[in-house]
């Protein structure tokens, strides 16, 4: 029996899926080269613009700053590294290499899939001196070309992003070395397609900044009146009678009701976005979400729960 090929007009099969035939696939080595980064703690930086004036790149940063959207120097808010820590005569590129414009910067650890790999590339760097830091991965497009802004874009194609996490390992915190990374293979297209996506996404990036500072701006408005409403302190018309105060326990018993091994219960897990389904919230990693699910809390419908362990200081609900 003869063999069926499989074609598709104007695409090509390759490891990654159907791409355009112009289009290239190369492994992240091909298109990068690592740089060397520094392991220098919270505790070692600075808001204050310090004599030494060299920037360092915090991977926590990289998840919660810089992850949706280019890392510009010209205004984004790069901590600085206290002074002599680093001997300022000897900041050369063989010691501690500066970045330039177009480098990526990557967080090589994260507390969720959704996060691994997290990246974002730097730009309008003048004569800044900036370096990355710990848990992060520093990468320079080599001779293959990566046009300005797509390199902020390439690790977060979805089939980029489901290789990273089959990669990634841990298990409540997650990682990808550089020599998995290196292996990971790229969607490439012609540079000008490069600028032309950069360029329509860029502005895409710069709408939803936007949007967001506005809703931080209402999330905030919004906590303000809620803490005046629920302390009493500002009162609504028509209510003026004294309010009590009462443990909570008076209103809310545990409940202690036990999953066991024969139970098909879904398995939801707490994040600071509410409840989540767990093949989510772990990026339908088998190694997780196929445990044995024996003792694990039953939640009845309208029951509510609480995340017991707080990084921030706040017990979402």
């Amino acid at each position: 029996m003869e063999a069926v090929t499989e074609t598709k007009q104007g695409y090509k099969k390759t490891k990654i899926g159907w791409i355009p035939e112009d289009w290239e696939n190369i492994p992240f080595s091909d298109v990068y080269s690592f740089l060397k980064t520094f392991s220098f703690s919270r505790d070692k930086l600075s808001n204050e613009e310090t004599n030494d004036r060299i920037k360092y790149i915090h991977y926590g940063d990289i998840h919660t700053k810089f992850s949706s959207s280019l890392l510009d120097a010209s205004r984004n808010d790069i901590p600085y590294l206290h002074d002599n820590i680093i001997d300022i005569s000897d900041f050369e590129e063989e010691k501690f290499p500066n970045l330039k414009n177009g480098d990526l910067i990557i967080a090589d650890a994260s507390e969720d899939y959704e996060g691994v790999c997290d990246c974002t590339e730097i730009c309008n760097l003048t004569n800044e001196k900036v370096i990355s830091g710990l848990h992060t991965f520093a990468a320079r497009p080599n001779k293959i070309g990566v046009a300005p802004g797509f390199g902020n874009y390439i690790l977060k194609n979805s089939g980029v992003k489901k290789e990273l996490k089959r990669i990634a390992t841990g298990i409540s915190v997650y990682g990808v070395s550089k020599s998995n990374l290196s292996k990971v293979y790229l969607y490439l297209p012609p540079l000008p397609e490069q600028q032309k996506i950069a360029q329509i996404l860029s502005t895409w990036d710069k709408a939803i900044e936007q949007n967001q500072n506005l809703i931080e701006q209402l999330k905030s408005r919004k906590k303000g009146l809620m803490q005046q409403l629920l302390t009493g302190k500002t009162r609504l018309k028509g209510f003026s009678g004294e309010w009590k105060e009462v443990k909570l326990g008076k209103y809310l018993v545990f409940y202690k009701n036990k999953s066991n091994s024969s139970d098909t219960y879904p398995v939801f897990s707490s994040s600071k976005k509410g409840l989540i389904m767990q093949s989510d919230y772990y990026g339908g990693d088998n190694r997780i979400t196929s445990r044995d699910i024996d003792g694990f809390n039953i939640i009845p419908p309208e029951y509510a729960t609480y995340r017991s362990r707080s990084d921030d200081g706040v017990f979402y609900i």
